[in-house]
C-alpha cells in the first residue's frame, strides 16, 4: 500500500510560528542592526530596467539540506535549509524566492509547483524595511521516503537602476527510506505432494527491513492464468526465505504466476517485484526465465 503525499512548510526561527489556513506557513525573520526582527512580508515596488552583476556569495546563500525521516509519522520526513542574505550597497528592498525540487530514486530533478509545492513556497520573500540582512530557516514536511531534495532560491535586490538577481541551489539531502519490501526472487520449481495430483511450489523470497514486519502477514499465491492453484499465508518472513506452496499441479510447459501480497497495513518500499511469471516444471533451471510484474492495488 504507498501513499501520495503533499509537503507541508514551516519556517523555524526565534519568533513563534503562525499557522496558515490550516497548513503550516511561512514565517520570516531578519536580522537588522544585530536585532532579530519578525517582519511582516512587504510587497517590493516593481521597477524597470535590470542589472545581470551577480551579487557576492557572502551576501547570497542557502545551507545544505538535513533531512529526516519516520516510518510511521509522514511530518517527520522532512527537509530543512537555512536561507542567509544582506543588503548590498546601494541597493533599496531585498529578498527571494524559493522553490523546492525533488529527485526520486533513479529519477531526475523536478521543481514541484502547483499543488504538489509546499505552501509558502514559490512567492516573493521580502526583508523587512531597514533591515540589513535576514535569516530564513525553512523546514518542509511531508515527503517521501527514499526521495533526494533540494532548494532553488532566486536573489534578488532592488537598486536605483534596476535588479540585481543571483540564483543559488543548495546541496540535497535523502530522506531515508525504512520501508519493507517483500518479492519473489526466483522460482524453484514443484516437488510432489502428499496427497495424488498435489504438488508443492517452491520459491525464494526477497525480504528487506523484515523487523518492520513483526506479526504481520503476507500471502504467497500461484496462479496459472486466473486459477489459483495454491496459496499460502506466512506470519513470519526472514531474508531469503524459501517458501512452499502446496497447490494443484499446473500443465506442464505453460506460464505460473507466482504472486506475495503483504497485508493492507503494510506500505512496501516497491510493488516492482510483487509477482514473478515462470515455466510450469519440476526442475528450477528451466524455471527462470521469469518475468517480473508491478503489483496494482
Amino acid at each position: 500500500m504507498n501513499h501520495s503525499l503533499v509537503p507541508s512548510l514551516v519556517v523555524l526561527s526565534s519568533v513563534p510560528v503562525v499557522p496558515f489556513s490550516l497548513r503550516l506557513a511561512l514565517v520570516a525573520c531578519a536580522v537588522a542592526a544585530g536585532t532579530l526582527v519578525a517582519g511582516a512580508p512587504a510587497a517590493v515596488a516593481a521597477t524597470s530596467g535590470s542589472d545581470s552583476r551577480e551579487a557576492s556569495t557572502s551576501s547570497a546563500s542557502v545551507s545544505r539540506g538535513v533531512c529526516t525521516t519516520s516510518l510511521d509519522d509522514p511530518q517527520g520526513r522532512a527537509a530543512s535549509f537555512t536561507v542567509r542574505m544582506a543588503r548590498r550597497e546601494g541597493s533599496g528592498g531585498f529578498g527571494f524566492t524559493a522553490t523546492l525540487q525533488e529527485k526520486s530514486r533513479g529519477g531526475s530533478w523536478t521543481t514541484l509547483s502547483g499543488s504538489a509545492s509546499p505552501a509558502g513556497l514559490g512567492s516573493f520573500q521580502p526583508a523587512a524595511d531597514g533591515a540589513g540582512s535576514m535569516v530564513r530557516k525553512i523546514n518542509v514536511r511531508g515527503l517521501r521516503m527514499g526521495s533526494s531534495y533540494r532548494l532553488k532560491v532566486g536573489f534578488r535586490w532592488t537598486t536605483a537602476s534596476g535588479r540585481q538577481t543571483v540564483t543559488r541551489r543548495s546541496s540535497s539531502c535523502t530522506v531515508k527510506d525504512l520501508r519493507p519490501n517483500l518479492g519473489v526472487a526466483r522460482s524453484l520449481g514443484w516437488i510432489p505432494g502428499t496427497s495424488g495430483g498435489q504438488v508443492v511450489y517452491r520459491a525464494r523470497l526477497r525480504v528487506s527491513r523484515v523487523a518492520t514486519l513483526t506479526d504481520r502477514t503476507a500471502t504467497l499465491s500461484v496462479l496459472q492464468g486466473d486459477t489459483v492453484l495454491g496459496s499460502a499465508t506466512f506470519e513470519t518472513l526472514t531474508r531469503g526465505v524459501t517458501a512452499l506452496v502446496p497447490g494443484a499441479r499446473c500443465k506442464a510447459g505453460s506460464d505460473i504466476t507466482i504472486r506475495i501480497e503483504a497485508g493492507s497495513t503494510v506500505e512496501e518500499r516497491t510493488l516492482d517485484d510483487n509477482e514473478l511469471t515462470a515455466r510450469c516444471d519440476s526442475l528450477p533451471g528451466t524455471a527462470l526465465t521469469a518475468r517480473r510484474h508491478r503489483v496494482v492495488g
